[in-house]
């Protein structure tokens, strides 16, 4: 785990190893057992500690990071996988996409004004309403 590059103290192991299970989804009170301190200490961290604060949120940021590279990196073989299943004629699949794209609401999907006269018109009058 990184350690923040804007805390003044470094977190002892324990406040470590505390956040390591929060991020890796154990409630408060499990997190705080398994590392032998009190739940009421972390509530503590979480409320006053900004050190703790920081470094809980650089590790989610991590995790959130790491997560959205190794979805990317899957997003072809996922489109290749659709495709696979659309020309096997699996309709649950061809569902689901048009369920993903909102085009099976009964409505039409609205993707916006093509006139620049009148997208020039609604910006004009959207900065004129934030006036008054």
């Amino acid at each position: 785990m990184r350690q923040n590059k804007t805390s003044k103290k470094v977190i002892s192991p324990s406040k470590e190893r505390v956040i390591e299970g929060l991020v890796g989804g154990l409630s408060i009170t499990t997190a705080a057992d398994a590392n032998g301190v009190s739940r009421q200490n972390v509530h503590r961290w979480l409320r006053e500690d900004y050190e703790f604060q920081a470094q809980l949120n650089a590790t989610r940021t991590d995790l959130r990071n790491e997560t959205e590279a190794r979805l990317f990196a899957l997003a072809a073989e996922a489109i290749g996988a659709l495709e696979n299943a659309l020309q096997r004629g699996d309709a649950s699949v061809g569902l689901s996409v048009l369920k993903g794209l909102g085009l099976l609401a009964g409505k039409q999907h609205v993707l916006g004004c093509e006139s620049a006269s009148t997208l020039r018109s609604q910006v004009a009058t959207r900065e004129l309403l934030e006036l008054i």
